[in-house]
């Protein structure tokens, strides 16, 4: 009879060890997918940004079927020099230090070559899968019969804007190369 009541008085280190084990898995599942709902909580953000910026652009180009020498505050740099007009580099660089996700966007505009496009430059603790420098490009061209064009990626292929996670992104954001994509565009009719 004593040996029975002992047996019954608590649990076994072996049920205690599986109990926590359990909890561990739990635990180890709850933390990575917080952490997968913190990152797209980002990237929707980052969209909706976007998708601002594109649409200013979009109403600015239709209102006087012309690149638009101002979007969001920046004033394209490159369309200002070719109409021997001063913008200061505050002007143009939009820093953004409210946002934890977003350090600077500008706009720039190359008249001769018809062709604008919006780089947004991303915190690198929010994307620190980027390796450095973390950029998503929006680029707009007017091809040779008169019909615009828009892509949203990285700038170029290579790493020097980094790698952006482009497959967070929305399916239309997607380019591996925006500046090759405008080139290509400017010859169509």
């Amino acid at each position: 009879m004593k040996n029975n009541q002992l047996n019954s008085q608590g649990f076994t280190l072996i049920e205690i060890m599986v109990a926590l084990a359990i909890l561990a898995i739990l635990m180890g599942i709850g933390v990575t997918s917080y952490e997968y709902y913190l990152k797209k909580a980002k990237v929707a953000e980052a969209v909706i940004f976007q998708g601002k910026l594109r649409g200013d652009f979009n109403a600015a180009y239709q209102i006087k079927n012309e690149l638009p020498m101002k979007i969001a505050d920046s004033v394209a740099w490159t369309a200002s020099r070719q109409n021997k007009q001063k913008v200061s580099l505050s002007e143009h660089r939009i820093k953004m230090p409210e946002s934890d996700l977003i350090e600077e966007y500008w706009y720039d505009a190359d008249t001769k070559q018809k062709r604008a496009w919006i780089a947004i430059k991303y915190s690198k603790n929010a994307f620190p899968e980027c390796g450095g420098e973390c950029a998503v490009h929006l680029g707009f061209q007017i091809s040779k019969g008169g019909d615009l064009y828009s892509y949203c990626g990285r700038w170029t292929s290579s790493s020097n804007w980094g790698k952006f996670p482009l497959n967070m992104m929305g399916p239309d954001c997607q380019e591996e190369c925006v500046s090759c994509m405008l080139n290509k565009a400017r010859n169509l009719k």
